[in-house]
């Protein structure tokens, strides 16, 4: 079951079509009223940023409390101690928009993010795993833009470093024409 609440967002990511001011949210108490967890053994909680939401956060912690170990994708800016807690003891993963391999890039293209808070935060999921002895997962995610494409041999050495148990990609409309007329570039991508 994938649920996107709003497209309310604390950033504004360069490859973004979204309306990050979107205050229109899914009333999470229509949703538990009417929607049935019990056929869906994975739930998808998604914005926006989930973590921004209050409707968003209300119905993970009933689709927790349901047992359904509900997750989501968050840019990772609103991890506090007490979210840690909660997605590591209630989730079996998470995936991190990281998008880029540097602090530079990262808040070039994450526009509003800040490096440092993410790294942080990603450190108190870890710390919380670390507690709690969890088989959690943290996964990297990076959408390939114009701004990032030469930091995805970056991203996938050092993800570890990071903080990520794993990583995923995805890119943008204009990615594959942009390497389609810088050959070289490609070539060099690859090869790296």
């Amino acid at each position: 079951l994938k649920i996107e609440f709003c497209e309310l967002c604390n950033i504004n990511c360069v490859m973004c079509w979204q309306d990050h001011k979107s205050r229109t949210f899914l009333n999470h108490k229509i949703l538990i009223e009417n929607v049935d967890l019990e056929p869906f053994d994975s739930i998808d909680i998604q914005g926006g940023e989930p973590l921004a939401m209050p409707e968003a956060k209300a119905f993970y912690e009933y689709a927790a409390s349901e047992k359904k170990r509900p997750f989501f994708m968050t840019n990772g800016l609103l991890i506090d101690d007490e979210w840690a807690e909660k997605i590591v003891f209630n989730s079996v993963s998470i995936y991190i928009s990281l998008n880029a391999a540097t602090a530079k890039t990262h808040e070039i293209v994450n526009r509003g993010s800040k490096w440092d808070v993410v790294m942080k935060n990603i450190r108190k999921l870890q710390d919380a795993r670390r507690r709690h002895g969890a088989a959690f997962k943290i996964t990297g995610h990076m959408t390939i833009v114009l701004e990032n494409v030469q930091e995805i041999a970056l991203f996938i050495s050092h993800f570890a470093e990071f903080g990520f148990d794993q990583i995923g990609f995805g890119y943008d409309q204009k990615v594959p024409e942009y390497l389609k007329a810088q050959p070289f570039l490609k070539i060099a991508l690859k090869r790296d």
